[in-house]
């Protein structure tokens, strides 16, 4: 994560470096504190915003322009070949989502998958007090709890091999619901092709980053890059 973190941040150093001197200052400043997208799914059961069109509009240092939206599919450089690739998901040259018969993803349905086990979900990342969520009856403890304070090792706390609760656990769901039976995202050999991987597994990184180990004096962080 810290590097993704740091490949992240110099990019948009870089770019903000090519805006003219009025608009500067403002992007150099936006550069630094910019974070890695997350998706807290837990609170929020539909498909961010973001990754939803195809092209999105941005300022860029020459104006605003058309781009290709990264968060909706990635197009594949070279077919993925080898153990575990194949079926339907190796005849398309990107990856798809509850897509349609013509290929294009349908947020709407990753939504109405989503929001049906919305319950569930947040029930098993947070602490919710009985009755209070959409008149569901609901635990007072959730899994995320459990996994603090019972874990004993951070292998256990993190991955759904050992036994008792995990942080594993609560995010399986989202891989067959938001991605739906036919998508990349919902089968583990492809889904980490899917740009949505990437928002929905980041919502685990404020979760771990009290418990995972501090980085060593060889690991830059991302806020030591100057601009």
């Amino acid at each position: 994560m810290l590097r993704r973190q740091q490949t992240l941040v110099a990019a948009a150093q870089n770019i903000a470096r090519q805006y003219p001197a009025n608009l500067l200052p403002n992007y150099v400043a936006a550069a630094q504190t910019l974070r890695a997208a997350y998706w807290d799914w837990a609170s929020y059961p539909n498909l961010p915003p973001a990754v939803v069109p195809t092209n999105v509009t941005v300022n860029s240092p020459t104006g605003q322009i058309s781009v290709r939206n990264p968060f909706y599919q990635y197009n594949f450089q070279q077919q993925p070949s080898g153990d575990g690739f194949g079926g339907a998901l190796d005849s398309y040259g990107h990856t798809v989502r509850c897509p349609t018969l013509s290929l294009i993803n349908d947020a709407a349905l990753s939504d109405d998958s989503m929001d049906q086990f919305y319950p569930d979900f947040q029930s098993s990342v947070v602490s919710i007090p009985s009755g209070l969520l959409r008149g569901q009856e609901m635990a007072d403890t959730s899994v995320q709890y459990d996994t603090f304070t019972r874990s004993e090792t951070f292998e256990m706390m993190a991955f759904i091999g050992g036994q008792g609760p995990s942080f594993e656990n609560p995010h399986n769901g989202v891989h067959d619901l938001a991605g739906c039976s036919n998508g990349t995202l919902q089968d583990l050999n492809w889904s980490a092709f899917d740009p949505l991987l990437y928002v929905f597994q980041h919502f685990y990184c404020p979760i771990l980053s009290p418990v995972v180990p501090a980085p060593t004096s060889s690991v830059l962080l991302f806020f030591e890059i100057s601009a």
